[in-house]
């Protein structure tokens, strides 16, 4: 298990539940994503989760959907993930906040960074899709996410990541090469760097 951003709150692994994300606090076991929201909402009240920035939901909204579109070959074109992953970055480069809607993580980034973050493990692996370097705000709102110790601290390995959509059986199959690779009997591997300049951006902008 891996501790959260919250004392005591944890995420189990995918071989103790059998749906993701599940957060365990105590005896309570919850793994409806907004029936957790709801439970970290009513039990830890600081810092405040909920948003209400309709631009920014609006501007995520359709990225998963076609990812996941384009990972099961749905979709046999990236064009549609693209234009959604411009949509976003587009958002991102008008904001003035390091995160979606303010300075600090809320709910919707705690719904939208885990999902960015397998669309670049995954689709790399499975699609040899990578996000456009071009797509700055993008990448800086990931090298945002990877140098915040709650998200570094409850992220899953590669491994673990790819492991879990290949047990989708519309994904495509990994190849013996990369199933070594992948493998989590290796040790745990994470994907935080970003294209070159993304994270000194980042930096200069904190100070």
């Amino acid at each position: 298990m891996v501790r959260s951003f919250r004392s005591g709150v944890s995420l189990m692994s995918q071989a103790s539940v059998s749906r993701l994300p599940c957060l365990r606090y105590g005896d309570d076991i919850i793994s409806d994503p907004d029936e957790i929201a709801l439970y970290i909402d009513g039990t830890f009240r600081y810092p405040p989760m909920p948003y209400d920035n309709v631009a920014a939901a609006r501007a995520c909204r359709d990225v998963f959907s076609k990812y996941s579109f384009y990972v099961k070959d749905v979709s046999h074109s990236a064009d549609s993930l693209l234009a959604e992953l411009r949509r976003l970055n587009a958002y991102l480069a008008d904001s003035p906040h390091r995160f979606l809607c303010r300075d600090i993580p809320d709910h919707l980034d705690c719904i939208m960074l885990p999902k960015l973050h397998h669309i670049r493990v995954v689709a790399h692996v499975l699609k040899d899709f990578d996000i456009p370097s071009q797509l700055t705000a993008l990448w800086g709102y990931l090298a945002a996410a990877y140098q915040t110790p709650a998200f570094r601290n409850s992220c899953p390995s590669d491994q673990e990541i790819v492991e879990h959509w290949q047990s989708k059986p519309e994904c495509p199959s990994l190849s013996k090469t990369a199933a070594a690779y992948y493998s989590t009997d290796a040790p745990p591997r994470y994907s935080f760097d970003v294209p070159e300049g993304i994270a000194a951006r980042e930096v200069a902008q904190q100070q």
